[in-house]
């Protein structure tokens, strides 16, 4: 059985605020992979792409996926995780994929720190276009797709907890 869960969405749309209730509500221990490679590259997301670019970020990311290897625990990738197939197929071997959808109008509202969140983006590109560039593959790898739209975070955590009530039967 698969027990982890893995938060997918774009910066901003609550993976790691929502994964930390999330995990709490279910008695899980809890991940920020962001945290874990911030740790490991001892400095800031935006630093750590700032130093090996946009490429070199992403491998970053992914090895940090590949290597994941717990049980019982909300994971919170970064929302370029996505994109990376064999990150995605690890994680997905003891876990539930769950796409927070969030429109580009509420990420933009609650992004207001974007230049040194350590988004894997030009500075010119917009949330519009980066969310174009991912979704595709968000909805590839999701297990469910959970409307986050003017959802509050307990909202969120209750409507996971739904659709893992009715997908475990």
């Amino acid at each position: 059985m698969k027990t982890n869960l893995i938060l997918i969405g774009m910066p901003g749309s609550g993976k790691s605020t929502i994964g930390e209730k999330l995990a709490t509500a279910r008695g899980y221990k809890f991940i920020d992979l962001d945290k874990k490679i911030e740790t490991e590259q001892g400095a800031p997301l935006q630093d750590v792409l700032e130093t090996n670019g946009i490429e070199g970020f992403l491998k970053i990311e992914e090895q940090a996926g590949k290597t994941l290897n717990v049980t019982k625990t909300v994971i919170a990738p970064g929302g370029s995780m996505a994109l990376s197939e064999p990150a995605m197929q690890h994680l997905k071997q003891n876990g539930r994929c769950i796409f927070l959808d969030v429109p580009v109008e509420e990420l933009e509202a609650r992004m207001q720190n974007r230049g040194s969140r350590g988004i894997a983006a030009g500075p010119d590109i917009t949330l519009a276009q980066i969310l174009e560039t991912r979704l595709s593959h968000y909805r590839r790898h999701a297990d469910v797709t959970i409307d986050c739209s003017g959802k509050n975070v307990l909202e969120t955590v209750t409507a996971i907890c739904t659709w893992l009530k009715t997908a475990t039967k």
